[in-house]
This record gives C-alpha cells, structure tokens and sequence, in this order.
C-alpha cells in the first residue's frame, strides 16, 4: 500500500516547517510571501493561505497588514501553545500528560537502541543523573533541571525530530507538577527516582529494547505516586485547616494540631 500523498496545503506547512527547522527563516523573520510561495511550490493560493492561516492558529506565526507573515516562535513552542489551548479548553490532570510521556519516551527509546546508541550519549546521561544527585542534596527542586534534560536527551537519541519536538513540549507542562511535588519530596523518594534513572541508562546501554521500556515505565509509576503522595498529602492539609477554623480554634491550637497531623501524615508517605 503506497503512502499516502500530501496534499498542497501539507506540502506549504512541511516546506515552511524545514524553513523555520533549519533556520533559513529565524524567530522574528519574515516568509517569503504568498506569491512567492504560490510559485516555488506549484500550489495554488488558497492552499498557501490555507497553510499559513493553520499555522497561525497553532501560534507559530503572526501576520500584520502590508507586513506578510513572519515566524512568532520555533516548532517546539508552537506545539506548546497547541497543548496550552487544549489545556484552557479541558482540564487536564498529571496523569494524562505523563501516560502520554510514557508512551512516547518508551518509543523513543526502542529507536535510539534501533538506530544505535553512542558511548557519548550514555555518558551525556550519567552526567545528567550525577548532577541530579548533587543538586538534590542541597535541594530537590534544583535537581528538575536536569530531570528534564535526562528525558529530552532520550527523546534526541530516537532521531526522530518529530517525536523530540512532541515530548520537548510535553516535559514543559510537566514541569509544573514535578516542581509542586519535589519542594517536599524525602531523600527515600528522591533516591528511588535517581535508581530509575540510572536503570534506564542501563538497559539503554546494553541495547535491550524491552528491559529499557520496561524500566521507563516503572520510573513514570514511581513518579505519579510521589505527586498522587503530594498531592494527597496538600487536600489533607487544607481539609484539616478548615475542620479546626469551622470549630473555632484559636490560631495556637491550629498550628499545633495542624503540625501534629501532618506530621504523622508525612511520616506514612
């Protein structure tokens, strides 16, 4: 079964997206305009304009009168917004973005062993976990940095920049939920995510598929209990402070019960 052909309006975006991919048109700078592109690609208008009005909507570029269009932001960003709007639009919890992380790094990581992984790359790993650790000794929301480094050098090895611009995208939203999660984490947690990450490194580095995809899903699991654990532990927290408001404690005997629960509570995470 032949692959199906793209059609006009796909062939303006692809040919305006390998434009902006290898900076023949940087952020700020202006496309050729809508006759010009009629031409060089033998398409007609309406598909030109077919083309630029979608990728003004996803927020990649923006236009001015007399001014023609011009590039608002790079490929990775204006998948961003797209995830933004849908955000906006629908709740969207933790969970979903992270079971969507999990499919795509597990994928990614079966095409980084497929198309061969370099000493370079495992040691660009390493290098990523070893900071992790020191940075999370002096404080565990330092160490996110180079969480989302070690996730992105994953997608980057699969060589597939499609799929690298999607989980770039992706790690940014998730971003948030690490941060709320890691301010409270305890050094038992933070050392059980630190041995996922060097598993993986592992499992890449031996080049078995399955053993890899394994242990990244294994690391996600890990992960959501931590925030789920967090996330818990906060709605507790408020329903306990405004138990004790609703039944007239004073200020002291707030902080000293509050204290007290959560810290039996924190000691059962």
């Amino acid at each position: 079964m032949k692959d199906k052909a793209e059609t006009p309006c796909e062939k303006v975006i692809n040919y305006i997206f390998e434009l902006i991919e290898t900076q023949e048109v940087k952020i700020g700078g202006r496309l050729p305009s809508e006759i010009q592109l009629t031409k060089s690609l033998n398409v007609s208008r309406t598909s030109v304009r077919e083309a630029l009005q979608t990728l003004k909507g996803i927020g990649l570029l923006e236009s001015s009168r007399g001014s023609g269009y011009t590039v608002k932001c790079n490929i990775r960003e204006g998948l961003s917004n797209v995830f933004r709007a849908i955000m906006a639009v629908k709740e969207v919890k933790h969970t979903d973005i992270s079971e969507i992380r999990e499919a795509l790094e597990t994928k990614a990581a079966e095409l980084a062993i497929k198309r061969g992984i370099k000493s370079e790359d495992i040691s660009e790993l390493n290098s990523f976990v070893m900071k992790m650790e020191m940075a999370a000794q002096e404080n565990p929301v330092n160490a996110i940095e180079y969480d989302v480094k070690f996730h992105r050098k994953i997608a980057e090895m699969s060589h597939n920049e499609f799929l690298t611009n999607v989980i770039y995208s992706l790690s940014s939203f998730s971003t948030n939920y690490i941060l709320i999660s890691w301010e409270s984490v305890t050094k038992n947690e933070m050392r059980e995510l630190l041995i996922t990450h060097k598993k993986i490194i592992f499992s890449l580095e031996k080049g078995d598929s399955e053993q890899a995809i394994k242990e990244i899903i294994n690391h996600y699991r890990i992960a959501d209990q931590i925030i789920n654990s967090k996330d818990s532990f906060e709605n507790s927290s408020k329903s306990i402070m405004d138990k004790l408001l609703s039944d007239g404690f004073s200020a002291e005997q707030i902080y000293t019960q509050l204290y007290d629960s959560l810290s039996r509570q924190k000691r059962s995470i």
